[in-house]
């Protein structure tokens, strides 16, 4: 009897470290989740002002995914306070967002949902993630310029979502996380 506890015991024991192993090498890359930008109220006027002081504020939010040396992912940007809206997923379905990941850094292209598409660099520091435009095409895009963006907290709710990249650099998440309050990924 006591033979037999101790092979459960090693039985059990060799079952967590795989799965402690498998979770260590599946591990997200430093770029991968949720990062959100917040406008200040700094500058607004009349009843821009009013409404940010009431906690209503314009933001940038990114959704990424690694894979070896791919990056793919969403945006959505607002402007007053919401009336303007470029939300890229609502375009086709596809990522608005796709490149090259070198260790903590990324180069990738976008495309808005008004027009514009463009390159920028991505350079993780921490939970931080600094977003800077190299260059822009003509048309509206609500997107910032350069812009520091904090590391979010998973949201609740997760939908499968795929990135569509060339074979060589394909990405499919194994899941995509919808925002808070919405059916919308």
């Amino acid at each position: 009897m006591a033979n037999l506890k101790r092979r459960l015991f090693s039985v059990r024991w060799l079952f967590v470290l795989g799965l402690a192993l498998r979770c260590a090498t599946s591990a997200a890359g430093p770029l991968d989740g949720e990062w959100k930008f917040t406008w200040s109220c700094e500058g607004a006027t009349g009843m821009y002002a009013e409404s940010c002081a009431r906690g209503d504020r314009d933001y940038f939010f990114l959704e990424l995914w690694t894979k070896r040396n791919a990056v793919c992912g969403f945006h959505t940007a607002t402007a007053q306070l919401g009336n303007r809206v470029d939300e890229g997923d609502q375009l086709d379905g596809n990522p608005t967002i796709t490149g090259t990941v070198d260790g903590t850094s990324a180069t990738v292209t976008f495309r808005s949902a008004w027009g514009a598409t463009g390159t920028a660099t991505l350079q993780v520091e921490g939970d931080k993630l600094q977003w800077k435009i190299l260059t822009q095409s003509e048309g509206m895009s609500w997107v910032p310029k350069m812009a520091t963006l904090d590391k979010q907290s998973p949201s609740i709710k997760a939908a499968v979502r795929k990135c569509q990249l060339p074979a060589e650099q394909q990405v499919q998440p194994s899941r995509a996380i919808l925002r808070k309050g919405t059916d919308k990924p």
